[in-house]
Protein backbone atom coordinates (compact mmCIF):
# COMPACT_ATOMS: atom_id res chain seq x y z
CA UNK A 1 0.00 0.00 0.00
CA UNK A 2 1.49 3.45 -1.05
CA UNK A 3 0.81 6.42 1.92
CA UNK A 4 2.70 8.89 -0.57
CA UNK A 5 0.25 11.90 -1.35
CA UNK A 6 -0.80 11.47 -5.44
CA UNK A 7 0.23 14.55 -7.11
CA UNK A 8 -3.11 16.13 -7.05
CA UNK A 9 -2.53 15.63 -3.31
CA UNK A 10 1.05 17.10 -3.45
CA UNK A 11 -0.14 20.16 -4.97
CA UNK A 12 -3.10 20.74 -2.44
CA UNK A 13 -0.23 20.48 0.22
CA UNK A 14 1.88 22.39 -0.99
CA UNK A 15 -0.52 25.34 -1.42
CA UNK A 16 -2.00 24.92 2.24
CA UNK A 17 1.60 24.59 3.51
CA UNK A 18 2.63 28.43 1.47
CA UNK A 19 -0.42 29.74 2.12
CA UNK A 20 0.16 29.41 6.07
CA UNK A 21 3.24 29.53 6.08
CA UNK A 22 2.90 33.09 4.64
CA UNK A 23 0.11 33.90 7.10
CA UNK A 24 0.95 32.04 10.48
CA UNK A 25 2.28 35.13 11.90
CA UNK A 26 -1.30 36.80 11.97
CA UNK A 27 -2.43 33.46 14.10
CA UNK A 28 -3.44 33.70 17.27
CA UNK A 29 -2.14 30.94 20.01
CA UNK A 30 -3.41 27.73 19.53
CA UNK A 31 -4.75 27.62 23.45
CA UNK A 32 -5.92 30.32 25.43
CA UNK A 33 -8.69 31.33 27.97
CA UNK A 34 -11.74 31.41 26.54
CA UNK A 35 -13.08 33.86 28.82
CA UNK A 36 -10.27 36.10 27.75
CA UNK A 37 -12.41 38.33 25.09
CA UNK A 38 -8.91 39.36 22.94
CA UNK A 39 -8.39 35.71 22.67
CA UNK A 40 -11.72 34.96 21.46
CA UNK A 41 -11.88 37.80 19.07
CA UNK A 42 -8.44 36.94 17.34
CA UNK A 43 -9.50 33.16 17.10
CA UNK A 44 -12.66 34.38 15.37
CA UNK A 45 -10.38 36.55 13.13
CA UNK A 46 -8.20 33.61 12.10
CA UNK A 47 -10.90 31.15 11.69
CA UNK A 48 -12.68 33.62 9.45
CA UNK A 49 -9.05 34.34 7.04
CA UNK A 50 -8.85 30.07 6.79
CA UNK A 51 -12.55 30.42 5.73
CA UNK A 52 -11.33 33.32 2.84
CA UNK A 53 -8.12 30.83 2.25
CA UNK A 54 -10.53 27.55 2.13
CA UNK A 55 -8.96 25.52 4.66
CA UNK A 56 -12.52 25.58 6.76
CA UNK A 57 -15.24 23.72 5.59
CA UNK A 58 -13.22 21.27 3.37
CA UNK A 59 -15.20 18.87 3.19
CA UNK A 60 -18.62 20.78 3.77
CA UNK A 61 -20.46 20.68 0.12
CA UNK A 62 -19.87 23.67 -2.20
CA UNK A 63 -23.32 24.57 -2.28
CA UNK A 64 -23.40 24.71 1.83
CA UNK A 65 -20.39 27.32 1.67
CA UNK A 66 -17.78 23.92 1.99
CA UNK A 67 -14.87 23.06 -0.69
CA UNK A 68 -16.86 20.29 -1.76
CA UNK A 69 -13.49 18.06 -1.21
CA UNK A 70 -12.55 14.22 0.35
CA UNK A 71 -11.80 13.39 4.12
CA UNK A 72 -7.95 13.37 2.65
CA UNK A 73 -8.10 17.41 1.67
CA UNK A 74 -9.45 17.63 5.51
CA UNK A 75 -6.83 15.62 6.86
CA UNK A 76 -3.81 16.97 4.56
CA UNK A 77 -4.77 20.75 6.16
CA UNK A 78 -5.03 19.40 9.46
CA UNK A 79 -1.33 17.80 9.14
CA UNK A 80 -0.31 21.34 7.57
CA UNK A 81 -1.84 22.93 10.40
CA UNK A 82 -0.26 21.17 13.10
CA UNK A 83 2.97 21.69 11.39
CA UNK A 84 2.47 25.07 11.07
CA UNK A 85 1.95 25.59 14.77
CA UNK A 86 -1.70 27.69 14.24
CA UNK A 87 -4.44 26.92 15.39
CA UNK A 88 -7.56 25.28 12.99
CA UNK A 89 -11.26 26.02 13.24
CA UNK A 90 -12.97 26.03 17.06
CA UNK A 91 -15.86 24.27 17.64
CA UNK A 92 -17.37 25.81 20.77
CA UNK A 93 -17.92 23.15 23.39
CA UNK A 94 -21.85 23.67 23.56
CA UNK A 95 -21.78 23.09 19.69
CA UNK A 96 -20.09 19.86 20.45
CA UNK A 97 -22.32 19.21 23.00
CA UNK A 98 -25.52 19.58 21.35
CA UNK A 99 -24.09 17.32 18.19
CA UNK A 100 -23.54 14.36 20.84
CA UNK A 101 -26.73 14.84 22.06
CA UNK A 102 -28.55 14.55 18.91
CA UNK A 103 -26.52 11.67 18.20
CA UNK A 104 -27.43 9.72 20.82
CA UNK A 105 -30.93 10.42 21.11
CA UNK A 106 -31.04 9.25 17.28
CA UNK A 107 -28.87 6.19 17.75
CA UNK A 108 -26.10 7.43 16.06
CA UNK A 109 -23.81 6.62 19.16
CA UNK A 110 -23.34 4.61 21.76
CA UNK A 111 -21.75 6.83 23.95
CA UNK A 112 -23.83 10.00 25.31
Amino acid sequence: MDLNDTPEQAAYREKTRTWLEANRDQAPPRSGSSEDKAYIDSRRAWQRKLAEAGLAGVTWPKELGGQGLGPIEQVTVNQELSRAGVPGIAVPTRALSRVRRSAASTGLSSSA
